[in-house]
């Protein structure tokens, strides 16, 4: 059950010309959650056939209820036409414990073609219900605590006529990250990432074409630091992660950073009108090597790239009907990836094995996460 209202005061409430709104609300929930199932079998090959019973009964072995009460407020002030101040709350109570976010944003213009923002901010996340109270292939943990994030974000932005550019630093502090730590979810790791995204948009019109138009996305990554307690990632400087050296040159390096992410991703397409009906849209992807978490047996997952390419006519044959022909990964990339998590599954094909009775059976994964 939720309910929101608003309010937005007069126009000169403290200075002339300045603008103040508030939305707040307040939020109360109650999540009924399974703690478990039992799966009844039977023996498929027999001579007497299973019940339905036996082979769907999945029923709940108990189930409890959580109760949560959230409460949020949200103000935002024009200072002036070219300044503008965000500030927001939000407050969740769930299982006893009291969960906090918070949110500042400073926006500012400078005639017609700047734009900067300077913002912070913290953020929680609550575990899912499979982490807290369902029994899987990973034990589940009812003590989990939220996840936590702190950030700090500038950006600076460029728009006048038919060129965009943009750039935007960010510093991300992430605690109480949920692991899988001896087959139990765990409250195991901090981590810290530093990230860049730069994006490049521009229109052309030549005279042979109706318009071009092309974009740029570039994020990079220089570090991904994760600590799970081990007092030996604190000996892995900032330098080495920059450089990408951590897994060379420390025998413990993969569990300091982060798995699973690529530190430089592209975007980049173009979108060319030929004529009002006739439009080709290009896409590009490109994903540098991806270091996997520190149980996966594969250490890394090549850099690869794709790429798609749409074609529109609009109006075809009568009005209003639009044709449209869409090639994906145009030139047949192939690409791999081994899973997240403990990527038990192993990472050889199943095979035919003989058992002590002299009977063979098929010898699979064994374990729920790819690899």
């Amino acid at each position: 059950l939720q309910a929101v209202t608003d309010y937005t005061f007069d126009p000169g409430l403290f200075k002339a010309n300045d603008r103040l709104s508030v939305i707040s609300g307040l939020l109360v929930g109650r999540d009924d959650l399974g703690l478990g199932w039992a799966k009844a079998s039977s023996n498929l090959s027999g001579d007497e056939a299973p019940s339905n019973l036996s082979l769907t009964d999945a029923s709940p072995e108990g189930r409890i209820r959580q109760y949560n009460v959230a409460a949020f407020g949200l103000l935002k002030y024009m200072l002036t036409p070219s300044q503008r101040i965000d500030v927001g709350v939000r407050e969740e109570y769930r299982k006893g414990e009291t969960s906090n976010a918070f949110r500042l944003a400073y926006v500012g213009q400078a005639g017609q073609a700047w734009t900067w923002k300077l913002l912070f901010g913290s953020a929680f996340a609550m575990p899912v219900p499979r982490q807290m109270t369902f029994a899987a292939s990973t034990q589940s943990n009812p003590d989990l605590l939220p996840e936590k994030a702190t950030s700090v974000e500038a950006g600076i932005y460029y728009n006048k006529d038919n060129l965009s550019i943009q750039l935007s630093p960010y510093l991300t502090w992430n605690s109480n990250v949920v692991d899988v730590v001896d087959g139990r979810f765990e409250n195991a790791n901090k981590q810290q990432i530093m990230g860049v995204d730069i994006g490049l948009m521009k229109t052309f019109t030549p005279s042979w074409l109706r318009s071009v138009r092309t974009w740029v996305y570039l994020t990079w990554l220089p570090w991904a630091k994760q600590d799970s307690g081990n007092i030996l990632c604190n000996n892995i400087s900032t330098s080495d992660h920059i450089m990408g050296t951590v897994d060379e040159d420390y025998e413990y390096g993969r569990e300091c950073r982060v798995g699973d992410i690529s530190r430089i991703k592209v975007w980049a397409g173009a979108q060319v009108n030929f004529t009002q009906s006739l439009t080709s849209t290009v896409l590009a992807r490109f994903y540098s090597a991806r270091p996997t978490v520190s149980s996966n047996p594969v250490e890394s997952v090549d850099a690869f790239a794709t790429m798609d390419i749409n074609l529109t006519y609009r109006n075809f044959v009568m009005d209003g009907l639009n044709l449209g022909l869409r090639v994906g990964n145009l030139f047949n990339a192939v690409y791999f990836h081994p899973g997240v998590n403990g990527a038990t599954a192993g990472d050889t094909p199943g095979e035919m094995v003989m058992g002590e009775d002299g009977t063979e059976s098929w010898q699979g994964s064994s374990g729920s996460y790819n690899s």
